[in-house]
């Protein structure tokens, strides 16, 4: 192969960079929840979801803008966290 091969990425091939990064490939979690959790979660609707955010909010003293962590929304609905993330993550 000579260095002018298109299919050459920083001194390799890609069928070795995509071999690579298969095994290498892990599942991101995210840190805050939305109003379709809750709902999930609680078995309400998203209208529920949105109102309980909204009071947690309020409690915690968060603007508009900012969200709801899960590690927030489990101390307040006294679930374990690992209890939620079961239910969001699957």
């Amino acid at each position: 192969m000579s260095t002018d091969d298109p299919w050459i990425v920083h001194g390799y091939s890609m069928d070795s960079v995509w071999f690579s990064n298969i095994g290498i490939m892990k599942r991101f979690n995210r840190v805050v929840i939305y109003p379709q959790d809750v709902a999930t979660i609680t078995g309400r609707s998203d209208r529920y979801g949105r109102l309980i955010i909204k009071r947690i909010k309020v409690v915690l003293g968060k603007e508009q803008h900012q969200f709801v962590t899960i590690t927030e929304f489990a101390e307040y609905m006294a679930i374990d966290v690992e209890v939620i993330e079961s239910v969001i993550f699957g």
